[in-house]
């Protein structure tokens, strides 16, 4: 696994969980050690997971686990209080809704497409939509968990919110002094971002995200990647697995697999290398 040294995977779902998952916390670095990775982030859609990353640091001291949020209904939707509580805990990375982003449920009533697997819900009804922009503006407790992330040098992530949303956030981020930024899975459908709308979230400062989940489910092709890889330049872009579903490959297998695709496909390895290691390692090192 020669193209995983050194790299970080920041998008990995592990168990537990409230739903099945591929791998437990402790298989998953296991198998990143062995790789030789330098770490990668635990996600949870519903629960905060530095603690669990605090543990697993100890278990592989190796291996950098990192912690996250994601600011969804079952932590209090936009709270600052949870954003305040997680930087203490030395969680690094905060997404903003992403299952109970009011965005994804009005993307799935419009294409008609499956409910994602990790959703806690299948229901519309049962889901409180989270809306970053009210009226045209950002809900008012944005700002306070803006502060708090400047503050205490986290990493903000878009989730699953709609481009707009994105785009009025990290504006908004950038203003207020936040200098590490990532829009989520750009090639994802519900969250899809042209290369100019992308190239006007770096202008804000953020990296684009992609990752190998979005080209399993057939969503996206690794063709259509090189193209947006090339027209906003490696130096502006992570790639991910968002892996761990248990139906689907090993995150790590997964990972190795997705660079050699992605290699494969024209891109350099050393372009791979500086979306893998360098510039994740900006982000959470």
């Amino acid at each position: 696994m020669d193209l995983l040294k050194g790299a970080y995977d920041l998008h990995i779902h592990s168990a537990p969980d409230v739903v099945k998952r591929k791998a437990t916390d402790v298989e998953i670095a296991r198998k990143v050690v062995e790789a030789g990775m330098k770490g990668y982030v635990i996600k949870s859609h519903y629960f905060n997971t530095a603690g669990r990353a605090a543990i697993i640091r100890e278990m592989f001291p190796e291996c950098n686990a990192v912690g996250a949020v994601v600011l969804n209904n079952s932590v209090g939707g936009l709270n600052p209080s949870t954003v305040e509580m997680a930087a203490k805990a030395g969680t690094k990375i905060v997404w903003f809704p992403t299952m109970d982003a009011q965005n994804m449920w009005d993307f799935l009533a419009e294409s008609k497409a499956p409910v994602p697997f990790g959703a806690a819900s299948s229901d519309p009804s049962e889901v409180k939509g989270i809306r970053v922009l009210v009226d045209g503006k950002l809900a008012e407790p944005v700002y306070d968990i803006l502060d708090i992330i400047c503050e205490n040098d986290m990493v903000l992530a878009t989730g699953h919110i709609s481009k707009h949303e994105s785009l009025a956030l990290f504006k908004e981020a950038q203003r207020r002094g936040i200098k590490k930024m990532i829009a989520t899975h750009a090639e994802f459908p519900a969250t899809y971002a042209k290369i100019e709308e992308q190239k006007e979230y770096i202008r804000c400062g953020a990296v684009i995200e992609h990752n190998y989940l979005t080209i399993i489910n057939q969503e996206f092709t690794i063709e259509r990647l090189k193209e947006h890889i090339k027209g906003v330049g490696a130096e502006h872009v992570i790639l991910s697995s968002d892996l761990g579903q248990y139906m689907n490959p090993h995150p790590t297998e997964g990972f190795e697999t997705f660079l050699k695709n992605v290699i494969a496909s024209g891109i350099s390895e050393e372009d791979v290398r500086r979306m893998t290691v360098k510039n994740t390692a900006d982000l959470v090192e």
